[in-house]
């Protein structure tokens, strides 16, 4: 079988596993391979941030043209006669 290693894990995520695990008389890796079995056979969210998962996520879908609007402002603000430096 392979391993898989997970680094970083949020503190509140782990302690959520290892409760889960302790209820279902479990071990650490048996109850993180039950879990991704049951996403993969249900099928989870398409995204880790969408409506789903993220109550902003609406808000901030709503600011995007207003966000690529600034941007395009802070472009035109630029200088354009600068003399670039050779990198060589």
């Amino acid at each position: 079988m392979a391993n898989l290693t997970i680094n970083d894990i949020p503190d509140d995520l782990m302690a959520k596993i290892q409760k889960l695990a302790k209820n279902n008389n479990c071990s650490l890796s048996e109850q993180v391979i039950v879990a991704l079995e049951i996403i993969l056979r249900e099928g989870g969210p398409k995204y880790i941030v969408s409506p789903d998962t993220d109550p902003s996520w609406e808000d901030r879908r709503k600011m995007i043209p207003e966000l690529i609007a600034r941007i395009e402002r802070i472009n035109e603000e630029l200088p354009t006669d600068i003399e670039w430096l050779d990198s060589v």
